[in-house]
């Protein structure tokens, strides 16, 4: 293809009004005084008057590519605002992209729109052209913006280029040494590279999940982001072989079994964090499916104040967690943060002087002056039998992981009842409800109540991007749907989306919940067998109880999370 751009045309489009320079006084960027300094510099340097402005710190780099705007007639684009196709992202090379600083945004018929830091850099324009056979259409944009996209980008497009190099019937090996490092990675065999990246990508997305599943037609990817699973690409099935082994291969797995389901784990180490991968592998349909669970072992464990909890509820946990014995337990579905929780609450006491003892599956977070175990089944190390050993270890405190069967809850009960605090987790929908889930589990109803002291239940929701989110107005029928009878209409926000956000809408989640305090009032409604819902409305009317769904209203009054949001964790059921 002939060149589409010369010189002679680069020249044609430096239609000039003004020069930079006075573009920027105008504007009220720069003063005379820095623009004659920077003239100066420009003398000896010979760089750029724009470069010169921004070294100095008279102007950003959005200044100048404003002002560059307006004097080429080329349109400026705002890299925050605008989200690139990522159809159009994969036409170019990585290399040519972050070298040439040009970021294809999107593809309109014969035409692809670029962002570029340089729009009279005719070289690069002629190779877009060139190596994608469309019209490159110019935009201008920072250079610092268009690589900061561009790094978000990265792993996914390392992962296209690897595929794409792959051969259907490649064959690789390298022993395993017990880690991943994810920093000498460079030169491994492609299959490697390319499992490596996934995990790589994974991390950068903030990516607690990945789900690798395969399909009729081929192998689909996906990742857990803020409790949503987001497809992000596919290969084909003929890799899917190599893929499956060498991740077995590093979990320690047996690589020639395929009917039963197998579990495992490995470290992952880069320059910065440690991480935990537990990989889990599953039969179906139409080949094994695997799951990897993202764990950080170097993340610092989030503090009570950090989970999102209003003060009269942080006060509740903290005069539960201070009581020298008793039974206390946090609900809700997988995922709702309750390990979290426990451990931000265990953080608030003086370790140094208390046993506490914990068995957990796996070991999420570690924390100092604890002693801390492991389930470990095949070798007969359950809840319940670890709860028993555990109790002949003098302990203070003791962390139960999650009440799965009816010993390890009445060994819980019978603990607690004996002197000794206890804290675990149960599924549950809320908090009024889990005293019936134990009592189903095979509780004795009056034990229960004598030892519990009380219950936290919890639910996680994502937050609302504060940069893009915008107002919108509910309905009574709306709020209605949620169980908000008595509004008639509210002001909240919902979701957008915008490049900090990675244009989901929303960033990070925080926690909704509830207390129940267990005293002679509420474990009499129980004994007498009162109903969920009756019990729950004494309690408002009565004792002020503030339900999960009051803590979810001011979220939604305060623009914290959106009535979408709402819905979507509040109706589902657990």
């Amino acid at each position: 293809m002939d060149d589409l751009y010369s010189e002679d045309q680069a020249k044609g489009i430096r239609v000039k009004r003004k020069r930079i320079g006075e573009i920027l006084l105008d504007q009220g960027v720069i003063n005379e005084n820095q623009l004659k300094e920077a003239l100066e510099y420009q003398k000896l340097s010979g760089k750029r008057l724009g470069e010169i402005l921004v070294d100095l710190g008279y102007a950003t780099e959005e200044d100048i590519a404003k002002a560059l705007s307006q004097n080429l007639y080329v349109p400026y684009v705002d890299l925050d605002e605008v989200q690139p196709e990522e159809e159009a992202i994969k036409l170019l090379p990585l290399q040519l992209m972050e070298n040439r600083a040009v970021l294809p945004l999107r593809i309109r018929g014969d035409r692809l729109e670029v962002a570029i830091a340089d729009p009279l850099d005719i070289d690069t324009l002629n190779e877009v052209s060139r190596i994608t056979g469309l019209i490159p259409e110019p935009f201008i944009a920072p250079r610092s913006k268009i690589l900061e996209v561009l790094s978000r980008f990265r792993a996914s497009l390392e992962i296209q280029e690897t595929i794409k190099s792959l051969a259907p019937a490649e064959t690789e090996a390298e022993e395993f040494i017990g880690a991943i490092n994810l920093d000498t990675a460079e030169d491994r065999p492609t299959i490697i590279r390319l499992v490596e990246a996934i995990f790589r990508e994974a991390i950068v997305s903030r990516a607690t999940d990945i789900h690798i599943e395969p399909t009729k037609r081929d192998i689909r990817v996906r990742y857990r982001i803020d409790g949503i699973l987001y497809p992000r690409f596919s290969f084909s099935k003929d890799i899917y072989p190599e893929v499956s082994t060498r991740i077995k291969l590093i979990a320690n797995l047996d690589i020639t079994e395929h009917r039963l389901p197998q579990d495992g784990h490995v470290a992952l180490i880069t320059s910065r964090k440690e991480y935990d991968l537990r990989i889990s592998t599953l039969p179906t349909k139409w080949g094994e499916k695997i799951v990897v669970r993202i764990l950080d072992k170097s993340a610092p464990l989030l503090h009570l104040e950090d989970l999102g909890f209003s003060r009269d509820l942080m006060s509740k946990m903290l005069d539960l967690i201070s009581k020298p014995y008793g039974f206390i337990v946090v609900a809700g579905p997988t995922g709702s943060g309750k390990t979290t929780t426990l451990f931000a609450l265990l953080e608030k006491l003086d370790l140094l002087s208390k046993n506490v003892v914990t068995i957990e599956d796996p070991i999420e977070y570690e924390l100092e002056n604890i002693n801390q175990t492991q389930v470990n089944e095949k070798a007969g190390y359950t809840f319940a039998t670890g709860l028993k050993h555990i109790l002949r270890q003098d302990p203070d405190i003791i962390l139960i992981g999650e009440i799965r069967d009816k010993e390890t809850l009445n060994i819980a009960i019978q603990a607690a009842l004996t002197g000794h605090l206890v804290l675990s987790t149960i599924h549950a929908n809320d908090s009024i409800v889990s005293i019936y889930r134990m009592r189903d589990l095979g509780a004795n109803l009056s034990d229960l109540l004598s030892a519990l002291i009380g219950v936290i239940s919890q639910r996680l929701v994502r937050v609302l991007c504060p940069h893009c989110k915008t107002e919108e107005k509910l309905s009574s029928h709306q709020l209605a749907s949620l169980g908000f009878q008595e509004l008639p209409s509210l002001k909240a926000y919902k979701p957008v989306g915008c490049s900090r956000c990675e244009w989901r809408g929303y960033k990070g989640r925080t926690a909704i919940g509830e207390v129940l305090i267990i005293d002679e009032d509420v474990a009499d409604m129980y004994l007498k067998g009162r109903s969920a819902y009756e019990i729950r409305d004494r309690l408002r009317r009565e004792k002020g109880f503030k339900t999960m769904l009051d803590d979810a209203l001011e979220k939604l009054k305060r623009g914290i999370t959106s009535f979408e949001e709402l819905r979507r964790v509040l109706l589902t059921k657990s």
